[in-house]
């Protein structure tokens, strides 16, 4: 990931934060399934992440991703292929893939194009202005483990995996307020807890289930990048975020600017305080 030091954030809670809100992630591998460089191996896949932290008030802890993918998508074979042999030589890491990392990239759903129309003073002083994208992204690095049908600890893994992402899924994005109430101890009715694994017929599940492969990494670095118009002026940030509202306005449908601006708004705030400390010092 390209990072200018204006747009790096090295802030690790802020880091989990995103992936936590995003959930969906790309998983990215470039492995050589038969020993030779030449034969390396480019895929991607788009995945749904639990993202588990010991401490969530830790200022260092990483984390560990946990997913599952189709058994069926050419990546899967392939990363099973890879465990397996890997598996066979050191029984003491079965399932581990330890050749290189993997990345998983998480982009923020709050992005936006910027028109050179937003900069209100930049515009009308130079003309020297060009059109842009807002973004926040965080890639996260690792070491990725596979459990697959007839490896010790799959089917454990998959019951709480798949647990997991519904239960956390369906508070986030169904009933955000029942999931407030109920890290408040408030009790729910059971049509606001929303929908559970045990609400289908467990031989339906489990047919599903046989057709999926588990997928953790632990996560070793994480890299974070907003580029969210910190580094134009306070005149010309005030104007993406009026140009940002006034643009869902006149479309007549909410297309993340005022989430944008709001980020904008924010970053801006941190960067005018930083100068402020450097003039002092």
């Amino acid at each position: 990931m390209y990072l200018r030091p204006i747009h790096a954030e090295h802030d690790i809670p802020t880091l989990r934060s995103l992936i936590h809100k995003t959930q969906l992630g790309i998983l990215i591998t470039a492995f050589d399934p038969t020993g030779t460089s030449s034969d390396r191996q480019l895929h991607s896949t788009h995945v749904p992440w639990v993202l588990h932290v010991e401490d969530p008030k830790s200022e260092t802890e990483l984390g560990v991703l946990q997913g599952h993918m189709a058994r069926q998508n050419p990546q899967a074979k392939l990363l099973v292929e890879l465990a397996n042999s890997k598996a066979n030589k050191n029984d003491n890491n079965e399932g581990v893939i330890e050749e290189r990392d993997v990345m998983v990239l998480f982009t923020a759903p709050q992005n936006a194009y910027i028109s050179p129309s937003f900069y209100t003073s930049t515009k009308p002083a130079t003309g020297k202005v060009v059109p842009t994208w807002d973004y926040a992204s965080v890639a996260a690095y690792g070491k990725i483990r596979v459990y697959a049908q007839g490896e010790e600890g799959t089917g454990e893994f998959l019951d709480e995996q798949v647990d997991n992402l519904t239960r956390e899924s369906e508070a986030k994005h169904l009933h955000p307020r029942s999931q407030a109430r109920s890290q408040n101890g408030d009790k729910d009715d059971e049509h606001q807890e929303g929908w559970k694994v045990s609400d289908a017929p467990t031989p339906y599940i489990n047919v599903l289930k046989r057709a999926i492969i588990g997928i953790e990494i632990k996560i070793t670095r994480l890299e974070g990048k907003w580029k969210m118009s910190q580094e134009i002026s306070e005149a010309d940030r005030k104007g993406v975020v009026e140009g940002l509202e006034r643009r869902d306005m006149e479309l007549g449908m909410e297309m993340g600017g005022r989430g944008v601006g709001k980020i904008v708004e924010e970053r801006g705030e941190v960067e005018v305080k930083k100068k402020e400390v450097a003039g002092k010092v």
